[in-house]
């Protein structure tokens, strides 16, 4: 079963009089459960790509499915997935400073009006390795341990599919491996589609399918053979 399926996207940006394509008639098909790399260079249109998927930007043209059913791209609609289907990790993390550690996993939750059950945040921050770090501050931490409070707020909601865009750009190659390893882990233990975008060839070659794009298009596919 596809999670997610793009047909045709198209996305253009307008610089005064300069038409900018950021994605060209982008068709892809991504399997329930699959762990996904996008990989190219600065402007090749990943990121475009991943925020479409995440529904948190439009595509100019084109169709874009989740879970086979056609997102309509009305805001209250596309805030709506991102609530229920839908986690977002990003580069430069995005906690509120004002908040500790369990407020900002907890966000996602309040925001769509859930009840959170207590024993499952717990077990959620001992899983990330922030047991005894819950009352701090975004400020009181190291860079992994914000990425760690950051992947804790994309899951608390249990989003079927979990987006990452350069989630390990601002950390050192150690701290890189153990939040790259924990994403893996989670996807396992939550049963979710992992996407995630990325510069490094180490990072890819640990998903089951590396996709390279190139000037908004795909232009390579290739799945690892299981056998």
């Amino acid at each position: 079963m596809n999670v997610l399926e793009t047909k045709n996207i198209c996305k253009i940006y307008h610089q005064g009089d300069v038409e900018i394509k950021a994605l060209d008639n982008v068709s892809l098909e991504i399997e329930k459960g699959s762990f996904v790399a996008i990989t190219g260079e600065s402007g090749s249109g990943k990121s475009t790509l991943v925020n479409i998927l995440g529904c948190m930007d439009h595509p100019t043209s084109g169709s874009f499915l989740i879970c086979n059913e056609e997102v309509k791209q009305e805001d209250v609609i596309l805030s709506k997935i991102r609530g229920e289907k839908i986690g977002m990790i990003f580069q430069g993390f995005h906690l509120l400073p004002m908040l500790t550690v369990e407020e900002n996993i907890l966000m996602p939750g309040r925001f769509a009006g859930k009840k959170t059950d207590e024993k499952e945040v717990r077990e959620l921050i001992e899983k990330l390795s922030l047991k005894g770090r819950e009352n701090h501050l975004p400020s009181e931490l190291s860079g992994g341990q914000q990425q760690r409070v950051a992947i804790g707020r994309a899951l608390i909601n249990k989003p079927e599919i979990l987006l990452a865009d350069e989630p390990t750009g601002n950390l050192d190659k150690k701290t890189s491996e153990e939040i790259m390893n924990l994403l893996v882990s989670m996807k396992k233990d939550y049963n979710m589609t992992l996407v995630v975008v990325t510069h490094s060839t180490k990072i890819a070659e640990m998903a089951d399918r590396m996709i390279l794009m190139e000037d908004g298009r795909i232009v390579k596919d290739e799945r690892k053979n299981c056998e």
